[in-house]
């Protein structure tokens, strides 16, 4: 039986699209039980405060590192732009006193 290349390209669509929804009913059965290992099912409200309160102290903390990232990163751009523009000026003065001196000559 032969078969054309959209039958070909059919199957193999279908394959790939078989096998990713095989893979994700294992991942979703993989993390259920993963929460039945961590006690990380279903909780009441007052354990949920509980969590999000001490995750709080660690996210303001990513937070403020991520500040301070942004921050030295923008100081760094702004000492390069410095730096280029003063070796263009160096080199704008270079080439002023190069023409200078030419036409003294």
């Amino acid at each position: 039986m032969k078969l054309s290349i959209e039958g070909k390209v059919t199957v193999a669509v279908a394959a790939g699209f078989l096998a990713l929804t095989a893979g994700a009913i294992a991942q979703g059965q993989n993390a259920s039980q993963n929460n039945a290992v961590n006690n990380s099912g279903p909780m009441n409200k007052s354990e949920a405060n509980t969590q999000m309160s001490q995750q709080q102290p660690e996210e303001r903390q990513d937070a403020r590192e991520q500040r301070e990232d942004r921050h030295q990163a923008r100081e760094q751009r702004s000492d390069r732009h410095e730096a280029r523009r003063d070796r263009s000026q160096r080199h704008q003065e270079r080439r002023d006193r190069s023409q200078r001196h030419q036409g003294k000559s």
